[in-house]
């Protein structure tokens, strides 16, 4: 699974998974096959929307619509629960056709410049209803040299978020930050689907003075 995340309106924009093809990653495009598709009653299009409606990809942002839409995935395969309104995505991925409890490696870029901080806090969630998957090693890249590598073993139950993982990159370990980073998580099995999310945005304190 690979999920590369563009600047598009100073927001970062996962690829479209791989199921279904759609649109060449055009997520305007996209939005309309969905739409499409959940006219049909589509449980895949109407979770694949909610995130969309979520995020703003290709569509205006609107938590309302999305909640409705998550609504509306109650007694399907996939569950929302757990997920944060307020959380960016940095990526997302769908069931694989893999046999047993063979492994696979998601992929995402986060695009620079970024502040270490940024990633500590990130959480898995399960979205499937049917099996847990288990996170076994993250790997953070840049330039394709590995910078940090954590053995984070945990497993996370249909419906359910792992814990917040603590991305802790040691002061001057980067040269640059403000390239983009790789992240590679092994996932087992490999046939789940699931959201990562990065930490909320902190809300910045009023400190009653205004500067004009």
């Amino acid at each position: 699974l690979h999920s590369t995340l563009p600047w598009r309106n100073g927001k970062a924009i996962p690829r479209l998974p791989q199921q279904p093809p759609l649109a060449s990653r055009d997520y305007a495009q996209a939005a309309r096959f969905l739409r499409m598709a959940v006219q049909y009653r589509d449980q895949e299009a109407l979770y694949l929307l909610s995130l969309m409606y979520s995020q703003g990809w290709g569509v205006p942002a609107s938590p309302e619509l999305s909640s409705l839409m998550m609504e509306r995935l109650n007694g399907s395969s996939y569950s929302t629960d757990s997920l944060n309104p307020n959380a960016p995505i940095a990526a997302y991925w769908l069931p694989l056709p893999l046999a047993g409890e063979k492994n696979t490696i998601l992929r995402f870029t986060i695009p620079g410049p970024f502040a270490p901080s940024q990633l500590k806090g990130v959480t898995l969630h399960n979205t499937s209803l049917k099996d847990a998957f288990s996170i076994s090693k993250i790997n953070i890249l840049q330039h394709g040299r590995l910078i940090l590598d954590i053995i984070s073993p945990q497993e996370v139950l249909p419906g359910k978020n792992s814990a917040p993982i603590g991305i802790s990159i040691p002061e001057g370990l980067l040269a640059d930050t403000t390239l983009p980073l790789e992240v590679e998580i092994l996932l087992n099995p490999g046939n789940s689907s699931g959201v990562v999310e990065m930490p909320p945005p902190m809300e910045k304190k009023n400190s009653g003075i205004e500067i004009n």
